[in-house]
Parts: structure tokens; sequence; C-alpha cells
């Protein structure tokens, strides 16, 4: 069992240890690392050399719900590293967890190159569980997620009662942690996808399904956050069962995170986030921090196809304590149940501030962009460089809005489930004229997406395919080789 071997290896500092690649089980208590620095890789054809395995180059780890009899929940990595210590993860498929398969204390430093978190915090049994994160739990110190894929992580109780509010980032829960992302993808993480509707057993639902940080500090970039669901909790209306919600959620001071070249797609909040006429967490970008000097900064990214079943919150940004600086991101096809009475892109509250430049709306009006004013208290918008119209992706609005459910009861908007494949497989390239990025190259379109060429005229568009119109382009594909060709110009003289 991988668990006795790590146990009885002595590592020491400095220790490089290789795995081969295929199954392991770990059903024992947890593999605690104290003050060393040490790598952990996985996927190796042989552990006497450096060659991985070519038909599965990873170590798949199965925790097969495991519980002592006691019902304690085990994480399998315990990070206890102090400063100028660090734990490296590599090629590894951590899954089945009851509780967070990585637990992280202390200053140190914990890198994840490769990995694959799935499938975890699933416990069916009636426990309460106070501290945060399905994936990976973190406080203080830092960590570097590359190239990582955090996926289906969420929390079932069965019967019971338990304490609201008690779970929060189902994907990574960060406090107090230094943390930089670099083309991950979250996916599926919160209420299970292949439900139509959470059932009353589904209790406590907590904020940020993806990443709830509390005084932490978030660097993103190539990252995507794809249809995960928010606002867990059952439907009676009780206190104890009250749903928070959110995608991602910053709260405390969170100052200084940025998110370049990211997406939100297809991502959900299934109920009313409201109790008693205290609203919660909402949208796939939430800003609650302590301060409106506090800044999260968004660049070159696309939010698109997010619904929200509730009344009172924005499917796509919530700024409610803080100031978002939004800048050359595409907004397209967001939508809301009748009813909603905010903006379906971006909210923003009383002590908020939102300075946006060269983004693109389908409309400016407040179905789209809402500033709150209570009494003389009023959010803060400044906006520049404003595009308005349809996005025209390749996926287009009204291929989107055919897979989303209109029911009678709450939720009153869902995503088929039936057809989630085709939900998952959603494409944010921009259309083009001039071509845009397919896995088999560039294909032409006969639209032509008023997001190309449409960013910050100072900006950098080096990195982008030409044509380019040397100019930036909006969205998650933005700057990249990635993104949308501009639109053919000039005369074309052929000579026979």
């Amino acid at each position: 069992m991988l668990t006795n071997y790590l146990v009885a290896a002595n590592l020491k500092n400095g220790d490089i240890v290789r795995l081969k690649s295929g199954h392991y089980t770990a059903k024992i208590a947890p593999v605690s690392f104290g003050n060393i620095t040490l790598t952990i890789s996985g996927g190796y054809a042989g552990t006497d050399d450096d060659k991985l395995d070519e038909n599965y180059p990873y170590s798949d780890i199965d925790f097969a719900n495991y519980k002592d009899s006691n019902t304690t929940v085990y994480s399998f990595f315990l990070c206890k590293a102090k400063a100028g210590y660090s734990l490296t993860l590599e090629r590894l498929q951590l899954r089945g967890a009851r509780s967070a398969p990585i637990y992280k204390l202390n200053a140190g430093a914990l890198h994840l190159s490769d990995c694959h978190i799935i499938s975890n915090g699933w416990r069916n049994y009636t426990s309460s569980h106070s501290n945060g994160g399905r994936g990976i739990h973190a406080e203080n110190g830092s960590l570097t997620l590359s190239k990582c894929k955090i996926a289906y992580n969420g929390m079932y109780f069965g019967s019971g009662s338990v304490t609201a509010y008690s779970d929060h980032g189902y994907g990574l829960y960060l406090n107090g942690t230094s943390t930089r992302l670099t083309d991950c993808t979250f996916i599926g993480n919160g209420a299970k996808i292949s439900d139509e509707a959470p059932v009353a057993s589904l209790r406590g639902g907590g904020r940020g399904v993806a990443i709830y940080a509390t005084g932490a500090k978030v660097n993103a970039e190539k990252c995507d956050f794809i249809c995960n669901r928010g606002a867990l909790g059952s439907y009676s209306g009780t206190a104890s069962n009250q749903a928070e919600g959110g995608i991602v959620v910053f709260v405390g001071n969170c100052n200084g995170s940025t998110f370049t070249n990211c997406s939100w797609v297809a991502n959900q909040n299934l109920r009313d986030v409201q109790y008693n006429g205290n609203t919660y967490y909402g949208g796939v970008l939430t800003l609650d921090m302590s301060s409106r000097d506090y800044t999260v900064s968004v660049d070159k990214c696309t939010f698109a196809y997010n619904i929200t079943d509730s009344s009172n919150a924005a499917a796509g940004i919530d700024v409610r304590n803080g100031t978002l600086n939004l800048s050359n991101s595409i907004f397209a096809g967001n939508k809301a149940r009748d009813g909603n009475t905010l903006g379906v892109d971006l909210v923003v509250r009383t002590n908020g501030t939102a300075n946006v430049e060269y983004c693109l709306f389908s409309s400016k009006g407040n179905t789209n962009i809402t500033v709150e004013e209570i009494g003389e208290d009023k959010g803060i918008l400044s906006m520049k460089g404003i595009v308005e119209g349809e996005a025209e992706l390749a996926t287009d609005k009204a291929t989107a809005s055919a897979l989303v459910k209109t029911r009678t009861k709450k939720p009153y908007l869902v995503y088929d489930p039936e057809k989630i494949d085709e939900v998952l497989a959603f494409d944010v390239h921009a259309r083009s004229k001039g071509g845009r990025w397919t896995a088999d190259g560039f294909l032409k379109d006969k639209v032509h997406s008023p997001s190309i060429d449409a960013g910050d005229p100072d900006a950098s568009y080096g990195g982008e395919p030409k044509p380019h119109g040397r100019r930036l382009n909006l969205g998650r594909y933005g700057g990249t080789e990635e993104a949308s060709r501009s639109r053919p110009t000039g005369l074309r003289v052929m000579i026979r």
C-alpha cells in the first residue's frame, strides 16, 4: 500500500520519490511531511529510470472514500513544511477522498504540476466538518499549480443537520496562502452536474465552489472555470440549510489578485441565493473584501453562458466590497431567471468600485450592468472604450440557450444534465472572417466578432497570429497564438 511505503522510506531533505504509473490505494492515516524539501513524481515506466510511461504517465491514488471506525476523514498528503521548505507533487491523480486529499499548513511552499484532483469530498455519512476545501485545503505559505485539473469535487452529507457556512472552496480553499495558478482547469466542482436539482440532503452550501480565498492573493493565468455549480443547499428555507453560492469568491484582504487570459463558461448558481432578505454570494466572480482599497484585476477574460437561478445576483461578476479593474474582456450570453432585478453581467454594490475599460457587453443598460444605490450610498462605476453587440463566439448564444432547461420550481434554470457533454464542449473562440483557431487549424467564418481588434490600443498584441490588425483582441485568447485573425483587408491582385 502506498502509505506504508512512504512512511517506511524514511524520507530525507532533498529526496525525490518516483512512482510507477498505475493504480494505488491509500486507506490509512495520512503521510505528514514536515521540515524537508521533497518531490514526489508519478507516471514512470519504472522507478529506477527517468522514463515516463508512454501510455499513461500518471500515478492514480484512489482513497476509495476511506474513513476509520470513528468516521475520521483523512487528508493523505499533510504538508506542514515551514518557511524555506517545500513539497512538490508531479503527475499524480488523487481521487475518492472524503476530505481534501491535500492539506497544507504553515509557511512553507506546496507545488503541483500536471496533477488531477478529482471527485473528492463526496462523503455520504452524517458529520459536520468545519474545514473548507474538498480538493486542496491551504493555509499560509505559498501554493503553485501548473497544468492541473481540479474537477468534480463536492460535498454530500446524507441525512442529518449540519452547520450552515461550514464548507467553502470545494476546489481550492485558500486562507492566507499566496497562490499562483497557470494553465489550470476547474470543472464541475460543487453540485453534481449529473443532477438536475440538488436533493434536500445537500446542505450547508458554502462560498466559492471552485475557489474560496480569504486573505489570500491569487494570480491566475490561462485558467478555465467550466460548469461549476454553486449555491448548494436544500430548498427548505431554514437558516441551517441556506446556501451562499458563488464560483470564485474573495473575502478579507486579497489585494493584488489577478486573472489574465481566463474564462468562466457555463457555470451555474442553482437556487435563489437569499434568506430572510439577506443576499449571499452569486455570480462566477465575487469580491467581498474588507476594504474598497483592495483590488482584483481581470484582463483578457471571457464570461460566457453562465446562469443564475437568483432574483438578486449577477451571473457574471458581483462587486460587493473592493475594487475591480476589468479590461479587454468579453461578456456573452449570461442568463438570469425571469424576475432578476440586477444586471446579468456586472453588479457593483454600494461598497464596490468597478473600473471597466475596453470590454464587450451585449448592452450597457441595466439588464446587463447595475450600480446599486441605497440612500446616499452608491457603487462607483467608470467605463471607457466599451463595445456593445453580440460576441459571435464559436458556440453561439442560440446553441447555449437551447441547452438550458426552464423549470417551474427551484432551480428554475439549469443546464440539461442529459446534454452535459455538449455544455462541457462550449467553444469561446471568436468567430472571424479572417479565421478562428481550431484544433485542426484556422477556420474562416461567415460572421466576424466585434471583439476582434477592439482591445486597449496601447496594449500588446504581439502574441497574436497575423493578420492581427495591430490591435489586441478581447477575451480569453486575446494576445495569444489562439487569437482570432483580423478581417482581410486590401486588394488582391492575380497575375496570370
